[in-house]
């Protein structure tokens, strides 16, 4: 595990800056569509991939699921606010063992069956083991509650 944590962290900061995963700093390519186009942010020249809508923290996510091996055909995953570039990569290995939920659904009309999921108030209705993963980027913030028993059930 460390060895991998290592070499997820070698490659972080060539990712969230945009560049190429396999080090060619020449020109920043998103590690997820291939493309050298960027949406910029002020003090990020790579915030946002022109091509697939990836931000940083959606190309990272990327990366450590390459380096994982995640997800694995045949699993069963829960997708909180499913990011554009993750959702379609998730959905194409996993098909229906793919779900996604949000606190407000309508926000993603491109997402296929997405649900209406409350953290807060909603987990203890999903049964138990029925997920192989959950997966969330940037979203844990937004809950009025404590944090631990969410992710801990204490």
């Amino acid at each position: 595990m460390s060895s991998l944590l290592l070499s997820i962290n070698e490659r972080v900061g060539s990712v969230t800056a945009g560049a190429d995963i396999r080090g060619d700093q020449s020109e920043p390519t998103c590690n997820i569509c291939g493309s050298t186009q960027w949406k910029e942010k002020p003090g990020r020249p790579t915030f946002k991939c022109a091509g697939c809508g990836a931000t940083e923290r959606a190309r990272l996510m990327r990366l450590v699921m390459d380096a994982t091996g995640f997800p694995k055909p045949g699993m069963r995953v829960l997708h909180f606010a499913p990011e554009r570039a993750i959702y379609r990569s998730l959905r194409g290995v996993l098909g229906d063992g793919y779900e996604c939920a949000d606190f407000n659904p309508e926000l993603f009309p491109k997402v296929d069956n997405i649900r209406k999921i409350d953290l807060v108030n909603d987990l203890e209705k999903l049964e138990s083991n029925s997920y192989d993963a959950i997966t969330h980027i940037h979203v844990m913030e937004h809950i009025p509650c404590n944090i631990t028993a969410v992710l801990c059930g204490a």
